[in-house]
């Protein structure tokens, strides 16, 4: 599991525009800091995980929140398309996943 949120949050990382060098398998460079995999917030920080969020609604998705459950949408030109649907057991692992499943999602077909 720490290998999935270790690689969620180097895909957050290099998204919002962080030059990301891995160092080896557990520390990552990102704009000329030292980063342990532990100590990427993304999937713990709603300080760190918002920023993202908003970044990826600008460029045309709507994030729809509700207790523990997200769903991602990008606007189209008539009507939504469904990007994908997270229910986890807290709000921001559904949430962190949705960034990380959007992010996916628009690296294959948003572009």
């Amino acid at each position: 599991m720490q290998r999935l949120i270790g690689d969620g949050n180097k895909m957050i990382a290099e998204f919002i525009g962080k030059k990301v060098v891995c160092d080896c398998d557990v520390n990552y460079e990102i704009d000329n800091e030292l980063f342990d995999l532990s100590q990427l917030r993304y999937h713990l920080s709603w300080e760190w995980l918002m920023p993202v969020v908003e970044k990826i609604e600008s460029m045309g998705y709507q994030f729809k929140i509700c207790r523990k459950r997200v769903e991602v949408f990008k606007d189209g030109d008539h009507s939504s398309i469904p990007v994908m649907f997270s229910k986890f057991e807290s709000k921001i692992e559904s949430v962190w996943n949705g960034v990380v499943e959007s992010i996916k999602w628009h690296d294959n077909n948003g572009r």
